[in-house]
């Protein structure tokens, strides 16, 4: 994953995300071969 946060592959995509309480926060979906989905996290 990265920083704080969890990763999962649906697909052509990567999702990233954190768990906060009971709330799932999306911060990036994007092609997931493309490091451009980790830039200015």
């Amino acid at each position: 994953g990265y920083p704080g946060g969890y990763r999962v592959d649906q697909g052509e995509y990567r999702i990233l995300y954190t768990i906060e309480g009971e709330a799932v926060r999306i911060f990036r979906i994007g092609k997931r071969n493309d490091a451009e989905v980790y830039r200015n996290l």
